[in-house]
């Protein structure tokens, strides 16, 4: 799409990359021995950028027949096209590509953006529309439309997320974004659609192969990414023939799918059990931080606890203080003043009583403090118990809701179970 004369050199060092690194060569799929047919009809018929494109196509077909061997191969790359997808998009936004090139570039990067969804990188996703927003391809835009669309009925995406990017596309639209200035179709339908090109170019023999490629892909793809093909049905429908350079890629992933689910004898299921068993990496690893933050509320738990028990022993401390302050203080009877002439040692022992009765009082007074600062502490630590009691409360909240997810899972593992099975029976039937 970018680079339209050095895609068959890429192509050819790709594919023999993958022959150099491969022991083993595998059968190949439905789509992929559709795919070699339909090249080599180009190869006939077509003309020289036509058999450029298609070389590039087959060859990266070819590689990623090689090179992806298990189901997170297949996410993987998936995400590495969503993202490269993306990433041509936004810098030929930024360079100002337009006419049939910004087409072709957007149909690729909504196919990317059905790529991502579907194998779980929202954050790619988001980068693949932005690309199409600043393309001016009200092509790409359709394209996107219609993969978003599918994502919510194969419920990848919500409808929440579906009225998110509707509510950025029309932002964007309103601002003036490059996707505003754009022209829906560049030239008659006739000439501009993917499908009336094929026919054109390649007669109506290269027409049915393209629509047994379709078929083909479809018909092997897992439910999840079967958006990545209706968006490049769409964006075909009003762009050239060119547009459909994604579904090449998705040729070559369709025997690593089948190699992957022939142990189970279940087509087009094994990108969606990888997806489960991520999500259940995810939960895991959630409940694991969730346990984590438990333990470490209960030992602050456990720590009030004993600062309680030492406040309460110092409260009993000072309440005998008190108790034993308080009989020192109980007054003995008055003795009868002496008279006048008293012995000087009398006089002295009276003094000296009266200092401690003073200083009695003033210990009476400290203990008095002392009580009033325990009750403020006392407070505190009553706030701080309360404080931990919510976020106790908070916890207990967080825990139901991933039970909640939990039961959602178990929900759809059973029917992804029970689709399994009902396949199985309506095979041996």
């Amino acid at each position: 799409m970018a680079w339209p004369h050095a895609a068959p050199a890429i192509g050819a060092v790709a594919l023999a990359s993958a022959l150099v690194h491969t022991r083993k060569l595998a059968r190949p799929a439905l789509p992929l021995v559709v795919g070699l047919v339909f090249a080599a009809w180009i190869a006939h018929t077509g003309d020289g950028s036509l058999i450029r494109a298609a070389a590039a196509c087959i060859a990266i077909a070819g590689a990623a027949t090689l090179c992806v061997r298990t189901e997170r191969d297949v996410r993987t790359a998936a995400r590495a096209f969503a993202a490269s997808a993306a990433g041509v998009a936004l810098v030929a936004g930024l360079v100002g590509t337009t006419g049939v090139r910004a087409d072709l570039i957007a149909v690729t990067a909504a196919a990317g953006l059905a790529a991502a969804s579907g194998s779980g990188l929202r954050w790619v996703a988001a980068a693949d529309l932005a690309g199409i927003l600043v393309l001016p391809s009200p092509v790409g835009l359709v394209a996107a439309g219609v993969a978003v669309a599918a994502l919510i009925a194969v419920e990848t995406l919500t409808v929440a997320d579906g009225a998110a990017a509707a509510v950025a596309a029309g932002l964007a639209w309103v601002l003036g974004a490059p996707i505003s200035s754009g022209v829906l179709p560049h030239g008659l339908w006739t000439t501009v659609s993917g499908y009336a090109d094929t026919y054109h170019r390649l007669g109506t023999a290269g027409l049915v192969l393209f629509a047994l490629l379709l078929v083909a892909i479809a018909i092997t793809l897992p439910r999840r990414q079967l958006p990545t093909v209706l968006a490049v049905a769409a964006g075909t429908a009003l762009a050239p023939f060119e547009a459909t350079a994604p579904l090449w890629l998705l040729a070559g992933l369709a025997a690593p799918i089948r190699r992957a689910t022939a142990a189970n004898a279940v087509a087009s299921t094994a990108v969606d059990e990888g997806w489960l068993r991520d999500l259940e990496d995810d939960l895991r690893d959630l409940e694991g931080e969730i346990e984590n933050k438990r333990r470490g509320l209960e030992a602050e738990e456990e720590r009030l606890r004993r600062r309680r028990a030492a406040l309460d022993e110092r409260e009993q401390e000072i309440a005998r203080r008190e108790r034993s302050a308080i009989e020192v203080r109980a007054p003995e009877p008055t003795p009868p003043p002496l008279p006048r002439g008293e012995d000087p040692e009398e006089q002295e022992r009276r003094r000296k009583l009266e200092e401690r009765e003073q200083e009695l009082e003033a210990r009476l007074a400290a203990l008095d403090d002392g009580t009033r600062s325990f009750d403020v502490r006392t407070r505190e630590l009553e706030a701080r118990i309360k404080a931990v009691d919510a976020s106790a409360r908070a916890l207990e909240e967080r825990e139901r809701v991933l039970n909640e997810r939990e039961l959602g899972q178990d929900i759809k593992q059973r029917k992804f179970s029970d689709a399994v099975d009902d396949f199985e029976r309506r095979t041996g039937e």
